[in-house]
């Protein structure tokens, strides 16, 4: 149900009477050339368009994104773990996961499988992309660590030998990986680590959790969730969808 808008910039919530009021638009900020977010967006939208509340975006790198929204600057944040919560009060989480962070190891694989040992990776010169929290927390005791600002930079420097070992999201990593033709970049033993991403919106805005966290648990509970990550992956690797990777 779409709700009309009314009195100038605000609209009252009769479909969700716990609410009071609720913004024509939000801004949310969103990690720059990172597929998954391209994904998360879509679930994003669908849920707020339930609420008549349409979505626009300030792409930056991970650590402005949060910085932007921790301080009011935008109405929220699109996607990250639970761990921000504590570290940025002023934002509040959204209790119903739109994605799953998958984290993995990328690396070039010649002549069969490689596997990676804790040994491995403490030679290793690691690639992740600037501003993640989870991998700031895998790579925290690694010296040697370069900061990427895209899956296609983190891969191409890979690719040149520059990078051993590209962490990174699983569904993100092979998206990109697809659309740029490597194929002797692969996924070493799956993913080590799946974790929720929740929606957080400003303390101003904290009004709206409530009504956003029962769209999006509706949308899960049906199946719904699902359908649109699965169909928005297969738009963006096809191209169907335009979701910058670079």
């Amino acid at each position: 149900m779409r709700v009309p808008a009314c009195f100038g910039v605000f609209c009252l919530c009769f479909a969700f009477p716990g609410s009071i009021v609720a913004k024509e638009k939000l801004v949310i900020s969103a990690i720059e050339n990172a597929p998954n977010a391209c994904v998360a967006r879509l679930v994003l939208d669908k849920a707020y368009d339930e609420l008549g509340i349409a979505t626009e975006y300030h792409y930056a790198s991970g650590k402005q994104a949060l910085a932007i929204s921790a301080r009011g600057e935008v109405d929220g944040e699109l996607a990250r773990i639970g761990a921000v919560a504590e570290r940025f009060p002023t934002l509040v989480k959204v209790d119903a996961p739109i994605f799953m962070l998958q984290t993995a190891f990328f690396t070039v694989v010649e002549g069969g499988e490689k596997a990676l040992s804790e040994e491995d990776l403490a030679s290793s010169k690691l690639g992740q992309l600037d501003g993640i929290v989870r991998f700031d927390q895998i790579t925290k005791e690694h010296s040697n660590v370069w900061h990427g600002r895209s899956y296609v930079e983190l891969f191409e420097r890979l690719q040149a030998g520059q990078l051993d070992v590209v962490i990174g999201d699983l569904i993100a990593g092979q998206m990109t990986l697809s659309r740029m033709g490597l194929a002797n970049i692969e996924v070493v033993g799956g993913a080590i680590h799946r974790e929720p991403l929740y929606h957080y919106l400003h303390e101003k805005n904290a009004e709206l959790a409530t009504d956003i966290e029962a769209v999006l648990g509706r949308m899960n509970d049906s199946g719904e969730l699902i359908e649109i990550i699965e169909k928005s992956i297969a738009d963006i690797i096809s191209g169907a969808v335009t979701c910058e990777l670079g």
